[in-house]
């Protein structure tokens, strides 16, 4: 059995998007006992006793928050991965709350709270435009946190880097940091190979998964490695499996191998040296069995619903993150799919069969049914008040007949999150 890459506990995102104040998104389960399939347990260190979710969904009216959260998240991630390949002029992805003048000004702000391989980290940092305002990352082996880093950084670009006596090798990188203010001190030790920093670093860049296919799913780069098998017999067998379960009508997948472009075609519209690099490229294309009133029938992708390259998809992001108990963070999972599958889906990050690595699943949905398979703490509310700013609350903060079911509260308004409609009738 792998070990699991690790867990994220809490997020905290200030002034990014519709976020202007500061708003915490929490995997901690609460302690009531229904439905303990979504609950696990694992000792860190400094939070003994505290309990964990498999899996949230956050919902709410369009344009409410709901993906605004899974983007701040993935900013954050795509920050740790390439703060370090930027140019010192490069901008930052920075998207402040727009709609006062003072917090289109301001820093904005990620804080993170995760577990890798039994270590606890609590990783924040604030940026502008320009630069990195602040950065520091804190460690929990014990009790007691071990401060790695704190980084700060002034208007004019001046440095000021504060580190234990034993990371004082991280003194090393302040005239990077001086000629690269977008660069994150973190990205930049793990580069260096400061043994420290490097579990954290590799967490936060590849533990994490951003579900990002197109709009209509038609992209076949999520599922074509499980079913050619590059990421394993194990995981191609459980695609199929799941594909024969959801009801598709697809009996197996198969691989085959493409073949090459002639060069001759090639040489009308590419060089010499790229053709020859073109020709060697091998490539593979998926067939989707049938089985029809006279024996098997193969269909290409293109030959395959919008829905079935959805749940593909999403199945093929799924086992990955289960495979290597990572978190994936997926928008929309009811877009293009049943509720049935959707929740399907959800539900592989409950049964220990599939889950054996504590992976976790965060999604955004509209379908409200979803709701009514998930514990209240699993449950998010976004809305936003008079000011356009988003707000983010668990329904663990609402009081709940035990009788009541979760999706009628939600579509009648007692929990928010639901858009006031207020058409007229006729054209303008």
């Amino acid at each position: 059995m792998e070990v699991s890459v690790g867990m994220l506990i809490q997020f905290s995102v200030t002034n990014f998007g519709s976020f202007k104040d500061s708003q915490t998104f929490s995997f901690v389960a609460s302690s009531y006992d229904d439905a303990p399939e979504w609950v696990i347990e694992r000792d860190v260190p400094s939070l003994s006793g505290i309990r964990y979710l498999t899996a949230a969904g956050v919902f709410g009216a369009n344009a409410s928050g709901k993906s605004m959260l899974i983007d701040a998240i993935a900013t954050m991630r795509r920050m740790v991965r390439e703060s370090v390949t930027l140019m010192p002029d490069d901008s930052l992805p920075y998207d402040p709350f727009r709609l006062d003048a003072q917090s289109a000004r301001s820093d904005t702000s990620f804080e993170v709270v995760f577990e890798s391989k039994g270590v606890r980290y609590d990783y924040s940092l604030s940026y502008c435009e320009e630069m990195v305002t602040f950065e520091e990352l804190r460690r929990f082996e014990t009790k007691s946190p071990q401060l790695l880093f704190r980084l700060k950084r002034d208007a004019d670009g001046g440095v000021a880097l504060l580190t234990t006596k034993r990371m004082t090798k991280l003194q090393k990188q302040e005239e990077y940091l001086r000629s690269k203010p977008n660069s994150l001190l973190l990205s930049r030790a793990a580069q260096e190979g400061v043994e420290e920093v490097v579990a954290p670093y590799m967490w936060l860049s590849s533990g994490l998964i951003v579900y990002s296919a197109p709009f209509d799913r038609a992209d076949p780069s999520t599922y074509g490695p499980l079913i050619d098998g590059s990421k394993g017999s194990e995981m191609r067998d459980q695609l199929v499996s799941l594909a024969k379960r959801a009801d598709l009508g697809i009996t197996d997948i198969r691989s085959e191998d493409v073949p090459p472009t002639p060069e001759e075609y090639l040489t009308r519209f590419y060089a010499p040296e790229v053709v020859k690099k073109l020709a060697e490229v091998k490539r593979k294309r998926a067939r989707f069995v049938h089985a029809g009133d006279d024996g098997e029938v193969e269909f290409f992708e293109s030959d395959e619903s919008v829905g079935t390259r959805a749940f593909l998809s999403a199945a093929a992001a799924s086992l990955e993150a289960l495979a290597d108990g990572k978190t994936l963070l997926f928008d929309e999972v009811d877009n293009s799919l049943h509720p049935k599958l959707s929740e399907a889906l959800a539900e592989l990050f409950a049964d220990r069969g599939w889950n054996q690595t504590g992976a976790q699943l965060l999604f955004t949905a509209h379908t409200a049914t979803l709701m009514d398979s998930l514990r209240r703490d699993q449950i998010w509310i976004t809305q936003k008040d008079a000011r356009g700013s988003s707000h983010l609350e668990a329904l663990s903060d609402y009081r709940l007949r035990k009788d009541e079911r979760k999706s009628r509260g939600y579509i009648a308004g007692r929990y928010g999150g639901v858009p006031v409609v207020e058409l007229a009738s006729g054209v303008m």
